[in-house]
């Protein structure tokens, strides 16, 4: 057995020549033309990326998914500067390392508050939505309460109003009063008899006296009696308002202490609610306050160092590496971590 190359266009394949003579294929595909090129034309953007830095070019301009490539493409630049004893590039390519490195972190620590933010405001919405149907819910159940409360109050007043219109018609003024309000006295009975036997012994004259007073006392204890039986009706009337207005409270009560049962859990419901969104949006103003802080912050150091020459940036070195740590610290996880700039150079 023996191992051998056969050539191919775009490909190396390594084959083993058994004893009988057959191959078998082991080892096989050689990058191609094309993409050997294409890893050429990334590394030739990444150095004119590095040397737009080295020319004065921001590091903010720096898409954080090209940081990596950027910095091997420094990393070419200083050893092109080493080569060349340029000491200047040299200096300029550690600032410009330093500056990419806090601005990769400041990057890497912004996105994290972004997406915290979004997360907070995608809470803030969900929570005042979910606010808002409870709203909406007990605008609905109190109104549905009301409506079934006109209702009640409509049925009752049909079946009062009945009752009113019963005993109206019980006690109607346009007719006689019943039997008893027109039920004659003793005495004018008793007039009445007298008349009579004035007339049989002739004494006429006398009767019709007689009959005069007793007609007149009739209409005086009719009139009487029809007032009794008037006040019987006003003082009955009152009796049933009165009865009425005490079915009207109980009524009112009912639905009354219905609401009070059902108040209370939308009340808690929007305590609930009011305070989480109140702590939603402090948090999210914190949130906002504490990334500007932290962007300002790095843009601030960079804009410092953009002029110092090496001593001055070293003696700035632990200053900036504090403010990287406390700029891509998130909840405990660190983000990035900055090498020490001011070690390495020495």
């Amino acid at each position: 057995m023996s191992l051998k190359n056969t050539p191919n266009s775009s490909k190396t394949n390594i084959v083993v020549i058994n004893e009988s003579g057959t191959t078998t294929p082991l080892l096989k595909t050689k990058r191609t033309s094309s993409q050997a090129q294409s890893k050429r034309d990334d590394t030739s953007q990444y150095d004119q990326i590095a040397q737009r830095l080295i020319d004065g070019g921001d590091v903010h301009e720096v898409n954080p998914s090209q940081v990596t490539d950027v910095m091997c493409a420094l990393r070419r630049a200083k050893k092109n500067a080493e080569n060349k004893s340029d000491y200047d590039t040299l200096r300029n390519i550690e600032k410009i390392t330093a500056d990419l490195q806090l601005a990769s972190g400041a990057s890497q620590y912004d996105s994290v508050q972004k997406e915290k933010i979004d997360n907070l405001k995608k809470k803030l919405s969900d929570v005042k939505s979910e606010y808002e149907k409870s709203r909406k819910k007990r605008e609905q159940v109190y109104n549905s309460l009301m409506e079934e409360k006109i209702k009640a109050f409509q049925d009752l007043e049909k079946v009062q109003n009945a009752e009113l219109d019963k005993l109206d018609k019980q006690y109607d003024q346009s007719e006689a009063p019943p039997p008893k309000f027109r039920k004659l006295s003793p005495e004018l009975i008793q007039l009445k008899h007298i008349e009579e036997k004035l007339k049989g012994t002739g004494r006429y004259d006398q009767a019709v006296q007689l009959r005069e007073e007793r007609e007149a006392l009739t209409e005086y204890e009719l009139a009487v009696k029809r007032n009794e039986w008037y006040n019987e009706w006003r003082i009955q009337r009152e009796k049933l308002t009165a009865k009425h207005d005490q079915q009207k409270q109980v009524l009112q009560e009912r639905y009354e202490f219905k609401w009070a049962r059902i108040e209370p859990e939308y009340e808690k419901k929007f305590s609930y609610f009011d305070k989480v969104i109140s702590h939603l949006e402090s948090s999210l103003r914190s949130q906002k306050a504490l990334r500007k802080e932290a962007k300002d912050e790095s843009k601030s150091i960079i804009n410092q160092t953009q002029n110092r020459s090496l001593p001055e940036l070293s003696s700035r070195s632990s200053s900036r590496s504090s403010a990287l740590s406390r700029i891509i610290t998130v909840s405990g996880t660190k983000t990035y971590t900055r090498p020490n700039t001011q070690a390495r150079r020495h």
